[in-house]
């Protein structure tokens, strides 16, 4: 019970992890937007910023669901496993 429980403490401070960098890129971006709207300097600089912090944003994403199978609880258990049982068969 005290594993199960210890994950699910890992996987609700991911999530929340995830929820803040969320809110400060929506945010934040909102913030350049404006300022880039309002402006005479009308540049592609912030474009790059949101793709490139968006793409940061989506892998940040992946993990916080275990959406990406080598960044999940106990990969690395299961893939040594995977390796050993590979071995002793071939």
């Amino acid at each position: 019970m005290a594993e199960l429980e210890r994950w699910a403490w890992g996987r609700v401070r991911a999530l929340r992890l995830f929820y803040s960098h969320l809110s400060v890129y929506v945010i934040i971006n909102f913030i350049l937007f404006m300022l880039v709207a309002t402006t005479p300097f009308h540049s592609s600089w912030f474009y790059a910023v949101l793709i490139g912090w968006g793409l940061v944003v989506v892998f940040h994403c992946l993990n916080a669901y275990e959406l990406l199978p080598w960044t999940t609880h106990d990969w690395e258990q299961r893939k040594v496993k995977e390796l050993i049982d590979q071995r002793l068969r071939g």
